[in-house]
């Protein structure tokens, strides 16, 4: 692992040029820069004691010996000037604390959203349900006073054959006759608007089941505006297939609560998909801030190893500046 340091950076920038991201020149202003050993190496000079310093052809107790380098060696050229360039990710000024609080804001808003949305859709759909019940409540009624009306016709048919030359028996054969027709009518229309609100209420059902099990708001609000539409599709042919018929008061009502329900879950989708849209700006607004960061050159130190002089873009850093980089530098090659 290699060891740094962070410390505040006191010295006039002069001009840095930091890349261009709409934020306009930004004035000079002290600088926490960090540093690593490998920078400290190149920086702080070792001031061997001149008991323990190296003098070539002499041992460690002054006896001559045959030099290290024989035949001259192989000699690096250490260079006069070391430098390294100061760096500054950007992504981290750009990219706020207050962005992704605002993101993560709305994201937990959006989702309390679909949540509702996804409850308001279950409603619709029992709403819808109800209605498709009541209607095939009606029809099996229809069915029974269509079997009863068969049963008196078979009844009368053997009444007037059994005495042909009774007209009263003839009339009530006629009358058993008519009622079977409106019976078979009524179970035709009954069973019709049964099966079309069971359909409806079972594509309501099934829109409201996915937005309750998604797995984002997004996916929730979808599926329950599909939800929404479908109870409400339901409920305008439950109003309309009760009418006016007194016998069927108990559709009118289950059409009109499945209206009210599917107007409310239908709202409710709508402010789920807006929230949604909203937690999309946010992020994509975080997003776009942060890819305009990358890391920007605030400028160029320079160790001048001849002149001993240390340099940030040019100008030669103060005593302090230097004692502070001295001490930091002391405790990364120290260990502390």
């Amino acid at each position: 692992m290699v060891k740094s340091a962070a410390f505040p950076l006191i010295v006039s920038l002069g001009m840095v040029l930091i890349p261009s991201t709409g934020l306009g020149q930004q004035e000079a202003a002290p600088i926490t820069i960090q540093i690593t050993k490998q920078d400290c190496q190149r920086l702080v000079r070792h001031q061997a004691r001149e008991d323990v310093e190296f003098k070539p052809g002499r041992d460690v107790r002054g006896r001559s010996v045959a030099p290290a380098d024989l035949d001259g060696g192989n000699r690096i050229k250490i260079p006069d000037v070391i430098s390294f360039d100061l760096q500054l990710d950007m992504s981290k000024y750009l990219a706020n604390a207050e962005d992704q609080a605002d993101a993560e804001t709305a994201a937990a808003l959006s989702a309390d959203k679909a949540t509702a949305a996804a409850t308001a859709a279950e409603t619709a759909a029992v709403s819808a349900e109800a209605a498709a019940s009541a209607a095939q409540t009606i029809a099996d009624t229809a069915a029974i006073d269509k079997a009863a009306a068969d049963t008196a016709l078979a009844t009368a048919k053997d009444a007037w054959d059994t005495n042909r030359g009774d007209a009263a028996l003839l009339q009530a054969y006629g009358i058993a006759k008519a009622n079977v027709e409106s019976a078979t009518a009524t179970l035709s229309t009954a069973q019709s608007d049964a099966a079309t609100l069971g359909a409806l209420a079972e594509t309501a059902r099934t829109a409201a089941d996915s937005a309750v099990s998604a797995g984002t708001a997004r996916e929730k609000a979808g599926f329950a505006e599909q939800a929404a539409d479908a109870a409400a599709i339901t409920a305008s042919a439950a109003i309309s297939a009760a009418g006016n018929d007194a016998a069927k008061v108990a559709l009118l009502n289950a059409g009109n609560t499945a209206s009210t329900d599917a107007s409310t879950a239908a709202d409710a989708a709508n402010a789920s998909l807006s929230a949604n849209a909203a937690t999309v700006d946010a992020i994509d607004t975080a997003q776009k801030r942060s890819a305009v960061g990358g890391n920007a050159i605030l400028g160029r130190i320079e160790y001048n190893l001849l002149s001993r002089k240390l340099t940030f873009n040019g100008e030669e850093l103060g005593s302090a500046e230097r004692r502070l980089l001295t001490e930091q530098c002391q405790k990364i090659l120290s260990g502390r």
